[in-house]
């Protein structure tokens, strides 16, 4: 471990080293503290790397470790939020002592620092958010559990999933709140709203929508107020599709804009997966009320 310290002590970009099975740092090179504005190496050992260098209090859900062996490293595309800087990784991997370790090399990319122009790798968020969600010890805490990590890992203020009634009704049955407050929690009609009923239209044919700028809608005070839209925005809204038929549609107030230009792709996939949890929930609902009727007859 000391010699590959050293080796990257002086190296030309920044470079760390972190325990891939507790998230510990291990080592920064010069580059790297000075890029993080860490004046020595007790500033950052026993700490995570995703807290000294991404600032989140969780893993990140876009960690590549996953991806990494003795034979394959992995290559992409960055804008980190600490420094502002837009980098180009390099990740490998190393046994040493018997733990699993995980060198990366961040190089300034030659484009500019803009989080739009920089890649969130979809794949790797897709599994942290399946394995989050699938700890779970049923469909319906799945759910509760995928919102709240999408909502916390893309720095949403709320997080809904609405389902719809034969009545064209949007019910929210199930959401997630920064700060446990949710303000749209009622049953929304398609048809009570012009701009509401125009937006649909699009989600029934699989689009994600996504506005930047929600200041336009907040002049329609009834939409406004329907929606909760006061105090948001950004705002995603993409279908849930079952097969061909639209059967909700998942909502993200405020996400960063940091991964907005990587979200439609991103939701499109989990959208099969919150249908099957759907799914799942019904037919143990079924199943749990074929048994009460057996045992009543």
């Amino acid at each position: 471990m000391d010699t590959i310290a050293a080796f990257l002590e002086d190296f030309y970009t920044s470079a760390y080293i972190a325990d891939m099975d507790t998230y510990e740092l291990i080592y920064m090179n010069k580059a790297a503290r000075k890029q993080f504005n860490l004046s020595s190496h007790d500033d950052y050992k026993g700490k995570r790397c995703h807290v000294v260098l991404q600032g989140l209090s969780s893993p990140c859900p876009f960690c590549t470790s996953v991806y990494l062996h003795e034979r394959q490293h992995y290559e992409w595309d960055y804008f980190n939020p600490i420094t502002q800087t837009a980098f180009h990784l390099r990740d490998y991997y190393f046994c040493y002592n018997g733990r699993n370790y995980r060198v990366e090399i961040a190089e300034e990319a030659s484009y500019s620092a803009d989080p739009s122009q920089v890649i969130l790798p979809p794949d790797a968020f897709i599994n942290r958010c399946l394995m989050e969600a699938n700890s779970a010890p049923d469909p319906k805490s799945s759910l509760h559990l995928f919102l709240k990590y999408l909502g916390i890992q893309l720095s949403c203020s709320r997080a809904y999933l609405y389902e719809l009634t034969a009545q064209d009704c949007l019910n929210n049955t199930y959401s997630w709140s920064a700060d446990s407050v949710c303000s749209s929690a009622g049953p929304i009609m398609l048809n009570s709203n012009p701009k509401l009923h125009e937006w649909y239209v699009h989600l029934i044919q699989n689009e994600t929508i996504l506005f930047s700028d929600c200041t336009p809608f907040k002049k329609d005070a009834e939409l406004t107020a329907m929606l909760g839209l006061a105090d948001v925005e950004t705002l995603v809204l993409s279908p849930i599709m079952h097969g061909s038929k639209n059967i909700g549609i998942l909502r993200l107030d405020n996400p960063s804009s940091q991964y907005l230009h990587a979200l439609p792709g991103i939701i499109k996939v989990l959208s099969h997966f919150i249908s099957s949890l759907l799914s799942r929930r019904d037919l143990i609902v079924h199943l749990e009320m074929l048994s009460y009727h057996d045992q009543m007859t």
